[in-house]
């Protein structure tokens, strides 16, 4: 494995190789596009926007998102010389299978509390609990059928399946 990521990540006279630089400017491109895009709305923008916005706090939840992300655009580009050191690349991989899941796992319980067809949300709204500060999302249940064919019960709603066909 480790002859693997050597000729991955090396060319002959020990640099970078063409395909991870590459791949590192596709990966701020791609970033930089989308820090754009959070921009745009953030600043007013309405042109392709489902609705509009409910409060102004959307307004600056884009921007802040968008000053977040072009900040972090630049990490795949300036962090290249890091991939080269061993033990670097294992604390890289690490933080960037962190934050891969960390997305994966908002966007999938965003989806599911907006999209779901039994449960209404309401905005979350900041709270303090044990000296930490969070957001506290309230979720009601509505429009169940008498005859809900759910696995956890009749008074509950199945989240979502699994690819096993299990429900969860």
């Amino acid at each position: 494995m480790i002859e693997v990521s050597e000729w991955a990540m090396n060319t002959k006279s020990g640099g970078t190789s063409r395909r991870v630089k590459w791949l590192a400017y596709a990966a701020c491109g791609a970033a930089l596009l989308y820090a754009a895009y959070r921009l745009y709305y953030a600043l007013g923008g309405t042109v392709g926007m489902f609705g509009t916005p409910v409060s102004m706090n959307q307004w600056l939840i884009n921007g802040v998102g968008a000053a977040i992300i072009f900040i972090l655009a630049v990490l795949p580009v300036a962090t290249l010389p890091l991939w080269q050191r061993r033990q670097a690349r294992l604390v890289l991989l690490a933080l960037c299978w962190m934050i891969a899941v960390g997305c994966v796992m908002h966007a999938l319980v965003d989806a599911t509390a907006q999209h779901h067809p039994y449960l209404q949300t309401d905005k979350p709204e900041s709270v303090t609990v044990g000296g930490v500060k969070g957001k506290q999302l309230d979720v009601v249940v509505e429009n169940l059928p008498q005859d809900n064919p759910g696995l956890c019960g009749s008074d509950c709603v199945d989240i979502f399946e699994l690819s096993t066909g299990s429900q969860v």
